[in-house]
């Protein structure tokens, strides 16, 4: 089956500042957007997920692929994708201010370009609260990248491709970076 998950992971960690990162080894996280949407990218090395909690426990299932995976949106509330660079191929799942969550290995296999595509339930649940219990549901998917965009490594003159938003009808790179599908 195209795109079917190689290797899953599972975890439930805190998070604090509203915020986890997938960052490369290395890299010094450095924002290329503000805060808001479900993905910010980093100008190298990966990206930050925007929580809905400010701190508290999440819970993340971690998908690594070969090929893009199917899009199923059915079971979440916002579904967005990036494409981001590996310098050191080791990208990893890291609270803010803390180490990698030790369930969770590397998910990128060497340098290069890749994708993600992130989900997420729940983010308006505890808005901006600190929680004991998980309130917050997360899926990322990554694979390779074949058509070998990196973000923050294109040339000035080639606008970076913007996060890509699911419109419920199909994945597309204009506008916001990310779509609600359920009602808000």
């Amino acid at each position: 089956m195209s795109g079917a998950a190689e290797a899953s992971y599972e975890a439930v960690f805190d998070i604090s500042e509203n915020q986890f990162q997938l960052i490369d080894y290395g890299v010094v996280p450095e924002l290329a957007a503000q805060f808001g949407e479900l993905i910010v990218p980093f100008v190298v090395g990966g990206f930050a997920v925007y929580c809905g909690i400010s701190d508290g426990p999440v819970r993340l299932r971690a998908e690594v692929a070969t090929t893009p995976p199917p899009l199923d949106a059915a079971a979440w509330d916002e579904v967005a994708e990036i494409a981001f660079d590996a310098p050191s191929g080791g990208v990893r799942v890291v609270p803010l201010f803390e180490d990698p969550v030790p369930a969770i290995p590397a998910l990128t296999n060497g340098p290069g370009a890749y994708r993600a595509r992130v989900h997420a339930r729940g983010r308006a649940t505890a808005r901006n609260r600190f929680v004991h219990d998980p309130a917050e549901d997360y899926l990322i998917q990554i694979w390779p990248d074949a058509s070998g965009n990196q973000r923050g490594r294109t040339p000035p003159s080639v606008p970076t491709p913007p996060v890509a938003a699911w419109t419920g009808s199909a994945l597309s790179t204009e506008g916001a970076s990310t779509m609600r599908t359920t009602s808000d």
